[in-house]
């Protein structure tokens, strides 16, 4: 009923007022809305002096209900052959996909299951855009199809290594197959996305910890590192990055051939002024680390006071990477809409990653777009992002 409420009242505002920004629809105005409506119930505002009764069981179960965006439009098919689904190992219930829907998925799976059927039946080889992760439930109900194994299809096959975001409390792959079907068909390539553990169940740094066994897995499998493109919005930016920091601190492994940060999270103590001045617009909601209920509270030391000490660790590379040493990271493309409460955030980044590696840096702002634009495909601006990911990773 809540979400009804919020819809209803977007877009009577929208047909009233006119559009929040010129050059926004309807769709995009109430998706924004219910996502932010969303939020604003699961972060309620709290004080060290309540961290007591915290019930983070709860509060994890809110956050699996939470809309993320939903795109308007899914491409299920890439460049030569559909997205293909593999059955996770963290029992996601399927009926908390994040605005998707386990119909949607099964639906998506059939498809590909008949497809790939008839491509072996006709002799084609066996080549594969995407990769994304369904629920358990979804691989179980059509036991028969068979996994998708991310090795490499061919020598020379260059991959994607994603990981979703969702400010590391919410969001699955799930959740953000749709744009990364996108990304797959645009650039060609597949793309591996993570099912990492989500926070305040497993905090920092179980979240590093499954970044590295991921990209030293898709090592094993046999491809060099210079063939793995590392990529994430939001969170997951925020995980690639410390993804590379720790690559580049061990040495015994070599960094990726590229980063692709989509509005990525640079740091935890977020404090740019793009914050207040983009909250009209943003689907984000601004929940002070002065919350214990702030997802990046419950990240970092969840149950924890904030105290003098705890902003000082704050500041640690691996969660503050533009304070890290940037020197040697791979040519990367970081991408934000100029309606994003994170922007000043990632300005900041990204002029500290400037200083590091120069013009392998390429920096792009898409007006009135908001965070994690990506995900509204059907968007020109979305359309146009896509395009610049491919060849950014065709020449990098």
């Amino acid at each position: 009923m809540a979400v009804l409420w919020t819809i209803a009242k977007s877009v009577v505002a929208y047909v009233v007022r006119g559009p929040r920004l010129p050059s926004w629809d309807m769709y995009m105005q109430v998706a924004c809305d219910v996502a932010r409506a969303g939020s604003v119930a699961c972060f309620p505002p709290s004080a060290d002096g309540n961290l007591g009764p915290a019930d983070y069981e709860r509060i994890q179960q809110a956050f699996a209900r939470t809309p993320i965006p939903a795109t308007k439009v899914a491409r299920t098919a890439g460049v030569s052959g559909p997205i293909r689904f593999r059955a996770d190992t963290a029992g996601v219930d399927g009926e908390a996909m994040c605005g998707i829907g386990l119909a949607w998925a099964e639906a998506a799976f059939r498809a590909l299951v008949a497809e790939d059927a008839a491509a072996a039946a006709g002799g084609r080889p066996r080549m594969v855009a995407g990769e994304v992760v369904a629920p358990r439930a979804v691989y179980e109900s059509h036991g028969n199809a068979r996994a998708l194994d991310p090795a490499p299809l061919a020598a020379d096959e260059r991959i994607i290594l994603y990981f979703h975001g969702g400010a590391y409390v919410m969001g699955s792959p799930a959740s953000h197959c749709q744009a990364l079907g996108e990304i797959a068909h645009a650039a060609g390539r597949r793309c591996f996305l993570v099912d990492y553990r989500l926070a305040p169940r497993h905090p920092f740094p179980a979240q590093l910890h499954d970044a590295l066994i991921a990209y030293r897995h898709l090592v094993a499998l046999g491809y060099p590192p210079a063939a793995i493109a590392v990529a994430g919005d939001s969170a997951g930016g925020h995980i690639a990055l410390g993804l590379l920091l720790l690559l580049k601190h061990a040495a015994s492994t070599p960094l990726p051939g590229a980063l692709l940060l989509l509005a990525p999270m640079t740091a935890i103590d977020l404090h740019g002024a793009s914050i207040t001045a983009n909250a009209a617009y943003d689907y984000l909601v601004n929940t002070p680390l002065e919350w214990p209920t702030s997802p990046l509270r419950m990240f970092y030391r969840p149950g924890h006071r904030l105290s003098e000490e705890y902003r000082r660790e704050l500041q640690h590379p691996l969660l503050a990477p533009a304070a890290a040493d940037l020197a040697g990271f791979p040519p990367t493309l970081i991408q934000v809409g100029d309606r994003d409460m994170l922007l000043d955030d990632i300005s900041e980044f990204a002029a500290a990653l400037a200083q590091a590696i120069g013009p392998a840096l390429r920096y792009e702002k898409f007006p009135d777009m908001v965070h994690v634009f990506h995900r509204f495909v059907y968007r020109p601006e979305a359309v146009r992002a896509f395009a610049a990911i491919a060849d950014f990773l065709a020449s990098a």
